[in-house]
């Protein structure tokens, strides 16, 4: 996929004003819920939870940066959902909505969402910014979760 066919959001410094419109205000779509708001395996983080939750986590952790306005990252969720499934016991998953927990966003540079961190031993070892196949994310969860399962050796005397 090349930069320029990326399906990201990216957050207006300041917001537009909205356009004037002649015509009756039509009712908006009904939102659909949060992402992961019934995924019982991804845990929403806050900027007060983060530390403990994902940098002083044991185990890796994929970190999905996000909002409730970005389409691409409700496309995203299911993804970030079924790795969570798929890797349960191996790889912690939570999401950051970024609206609520700016400082978080503000302290990883996200400028555009999704986008996904992976962590490990409380640092981030790989990034991953708009949507993602599965495919592309499990390559290098893969690499980190067989690391991290690998326990050293007992030494021969």
């Amino acid at each position: 996929m090349l930069a320029s066919e990326n399906m990201s959001c990216q957050k207006a410094e300041a917001p537009q004003p909205a356009p004037v419109t002649t015509s009756a205000p039509q009712a908006l779509p009904q939102a659909q819920p949060a992402q992961s708001e019934n995924s019982e395996l991804v845990k929403n983080v806050t900027d007060a939870s983060f530390s403990s939750d994902v940098e002083n986590s044991s185990s890796p952790v994929l970190v999905d940066f996000w909002a409730t306005w970005c389409g691409p990252c409700r496309m995203f969720g299911p993804i970030v959902d079924k790795l969570a499934e798929d890797y349960r016991g191996k790889l912690k998953v939570v999401r950051v909505d970024i609206d609520q927990n700016p400082g978080l966003a503000r302290n990883f540079g996200i400028r555009a969402i999704p986008t996904a961190l992976l962590f490990k031993k409380g640092k981030v070892v790989k990034g991953w910014v708009g949507l993602v196949s599965e495919d592309d994310l499990k390559v290098e969860v893969n690499k980190v979760v067989k690391k991290a399962s690998k326990k050293p050796k007992p030494s021969q005397s």
